[in-house]
């Protein structure tokens, strides 16, 4: 993907996006493509078994409200909006 003439100006990186973590030094962000293609296999596993598991997990908290399914649905949710968003 190229960069815009806008993300040049203002210094972004399609691949490596620098920020401060508030000592002066520079950390990046995440990047999924350094890791080894067995890591990688296992992130598209994840991102793509996640949607399918809240929804059934959505589902049973509706028809049997329990704590456990609560907990379970918020962190099925956590880590579904974190693919999304593109956190992981």
């Amino acid at each position: 993907m190229a960069k815009t003439w806008f993300m040049h100006k203002i210094g972004l990186s399609i691949h490596r996006i620098h920020q401060n973590d508030g000592r002066g030094r520079m950390m990046s962000r995440f990047y999924r493509y350094k890791l080894p293609p067995w890591a990688r296999n296992c992130l598209v596993v994840c991102e793509n078994v996640t949607l399918p598991l809240l929804i059934f997990q959505a589902i049973r908290t509706i028809f049997f409200p329990t704590t456990f399914d609560v907990l379970l649905c918020g962190i099925l949710l956590g880590i579904y909006l974190a693919f999304y968003l593109k956190w992981i």
